[in-house]
């Protein structure tokens, strides 16, 4: 689901090309509006970048798909909790990136919707910084054990492996963050 027609075009784009038409549909929608009743039938995964930003930190991009898709303008943590609670079936998940420095932010909003962390995994944009992102996957009315990465908890995220790096120490893109970009620059 995505509330810009540009991007949904493109993410339909992406299915075709990947040949999962099958398997794989996009909405172009605003997700506020979704219900249990505005879908098929419930869902086995939810796949989101959500945006970023807390509404009224930042600077604001002028432009408005990029400051929508950046800031929590028209969706928040919580509204995506919700509204993914809402389509997919007891056992789905919920995967996403967010921010490292935001996870108290989703780990709440997982918790009051019934979701439990399977697991977390930082995501670091060169081998020298803290994490930024974390990858997240969590199962709805699930239970159990969290697995997280050797480090890696809901507050500390400077796990020392295994991690995805982007960039080594030199620039160029490790093979994780060139093979996910494909930006065709020199890789190891």
């Amino acid at each position: 689901m995505e509330i810009q027609e540009v991007l949904a075009g493109l993410a339909r784009k992406n299915v075709a090309q990947n040949h999962m038409n099958h398997r794989v549909g996009i909405l172009h929608r605003d997700a506020r509006t979704l219900t249990g009743k505005t879908m098929p039938a419930p869902v086995d995964w939810v796949v989101s970048n959500p945006p970023y930003k807390k509404r009224g930190t930042g600077r604001l991009n002028p432009d408005s798909g990029k400051a929508t898709a950046r800031h929590e303008i028209t969706l928040d943590i919580d509204i995506l909790v919700k509204r993914a609670s809402l389509v997919l079936r007891p056992g789905g998940r919920l995967c996403l990136i967010f921010p490292a420095s935001r996870t108290p932010d989703l780990t709440a909003a997982l918790d009051r919707e019934g979701f439990h962390a399977d697991w977390l995994r930082p995501v670091y944009f060169s081998a020298k910084d803290p994490a930024r992102r974390i990858l997240v996957c969590a199962v709805k009315s699930g239970s159990g054990p969290v697995t997280r990465f050797p480090g890696c908890s809901y507050t500390s995220l400077t796990a020392p492996r295994p991690r995805i790096i982007w960039h080594f120490f030199n620039g160029d893109f490790s093979v994780p963050g060139g093979l996910i970009l494909d930006t065709g620059r020199k890789r190891y």
